[in-house]
C-alpha cells in the first residue's frame, strides 16, 4: 500500500506529531508513505532526510495553483489512499481527486482530533461529501462529526490514524506480525 500525507501547517502542533508518527508507523510496517507539506514547516524541516517529501504551499483554502501542483504530484505518484489532515489540505485534495478523477481514485481519508465546529459553507459541505472516511479520536467526536456533515459521513472511524490504514491494507503487516513498534503505538482514545 502506498500512502500519500497532506499538511500545509506551518507550525507545530499536535496534527503535524500524528502525521510525523503516522509516516514514520507505516514506514516502519514496510509501507510506502509520501508526504506533502508546507516547505517552510516544522513537519517538512523533522521530515526532511526522509524521502517522497513534496513541498507545497497553498495560499488560502481555495487555491488553484497549488491543487494543479497537488494534480500533478498525485498523477506521477499514483497512491493507493490519500490522508488529508487540516481544512486547506482537505480543500486541496478534494479539487484534485474531483477534477482529475485518477482511475482508479483513491480514496481520500481526514483526521478529525476536535469536536470544533465545523463550517457550513457551500464550499465545506462540498470537500465533507468528498471525504470517504473521517478518522475521529474519540467516539464524542465521532457522533459530533456524523451530526455535523451533511450528507452525513460515509464511514468514521474512532480509532488511531496507523491502525485504520493498516487494517484498510492486507499487505501493511509488521514482520512477526505484531502490531506496530512501542515507539510509534498509540492507543484509542474512548
Amino acid at each position: 500500500m502506498f500512502s500519500l500525507h497532506i499538511d500545509t501547517a506551518v507550525g507545530w502542533r499536535g496534527g503535524q506529531s500524528l502525521v510525523l508518527h503516522t509516516v514514520l508507523g507505516l514506514r516502519a510496517l514496510g509501507q510506502r508513505a509520501a508526504l506533502v507539506a508546507h516547505p517552510d514547516g516544522e513537519l517538512l524541516r523533522r521530515l526532511s532526510e526522509g524521502h517522497d517529501l513534496v513541498p507545497l504551499a497553498p495560499r488560502g483554502e481555495v487555491d488553484l495553483s497549488a491543487a494543479w501542483r497537488l494534480s500533478r504530484v498525485l498523477k506521477q505518484l499514483a497512491p493507493n489512499i490519500v490522508h488529508a489532515y487540516d481544512p486547506h489540505a482537505v480543500a486541496m485534495a478534494s479539487t484534485v481527486l474531483s477534477i482529475v478523477a485518477p482511475s482508479p481514485k483513491p480514496p481520500l481519508l481526514t483526521s478529525v482530533r476536535t469536536a470544533a465546529h465545523l463550517a457550513h459553507s457551500s464550499f465545506a459541505r462540498w470537500k465533507h461529501s468528498q471525504i470517504d472516511c473521517f478518522i475521529a479520536n474519540s467516539r464524542f467526536v465521532r457522533t459530533r462529526l456524523s451530526s455535523a456533515t451533511s450528507p452525513p459521513c460515509h464511514q468514521t472511524r474512532d480509532t488511531t490514524t496507523s491502525s485504520t490504514l493498516r487494517r484498510w491494507s492486507s499487505a501493511a503487516r509488521h514482520p512477526e506480525g505484531s502490531r506496530l513498534p512501542t515507539r510509534y503505538r498509540r492507543t484509542a482514545r474512548r
